[in-house]
Order: C-alpha cells, then structure tokens, then sequence
C-alpha cells in the first residue's frame, strides 16, 4: 500500500509539474500573442499615417497640374496676343513705308 502511496505521489508530482508547464508555455504564447497583436496595431496605424500623407501628395500634385494646366493656357494666350500685336506691328510698318513712299 505504502508502494502505490509513494507511486501515487509521483503521479500527482509529475501531473503538476506538466500541469506548470503548460501554464508557463501558454503565458509565453499569450505574450507572444499579445505581442503580435500589438505589432499589428502598430503596422495598420504606420499604414494610415502613409495613406494620409499619400492623400496629401496626390492633392498637392492635383493643385500643382491645375496650375500647370492654367500657366500654359496663360501661355497660350500671350503668345496669341503677341503674333497679334507683330501681325498689327508689320501692317503699321508697312502702311508707314507706302506714305512715306507717297511722299517721294
């Protein structure tokens, strides 16, 4: 009886020492888990702050083609303007030329 006693004691030993073990392998998967769920918090919170400075560059190209866009309009119309004016230029000169002509 004493035997079984003795091998019962062991038993219930062993069973609580395995029973430990597993108690101390699953606080360290707990942190582990914790850890990683931490480290996702982390990573989609980097990911929002670089769509946000993303959205802030794709509205800032938007404004800089706007005002590329009207700066070559702009363009457009000056050298209209300016062929004008040479257009109106060479007609004076050349009106200029005829009455001086007349008065030879």
């Amino acid at each position: 009886l004493q035997k079984k006693l003795i091998e019962a004691n062991l038993l219930n030993e062993r069973h609580d020492n395995l029973v430990h073990q597993l108690q101390a392998n699953a606080d360290q998967q707990t942190q582990k888990a914790e850890s990683a769920a931490l480290e996702i918090v982390q990573a989609q919170n980097e990911c929002q702050m670089l769509r946000n400075e993303l959205s802030h560059y794709q509205e800032e190209a938007t404004k800089s083609f706007a005002r590329y866009r009207d700066s070559t309009k702009e363009a457009d119309e000056l050298r209209a303007a300016l062929q004008h004016l040479q257009e109106h230029t060479k007609s004076l000169q050349d009106a200029i030329a005829m009455y001086e002509m007349k008065d030879l």
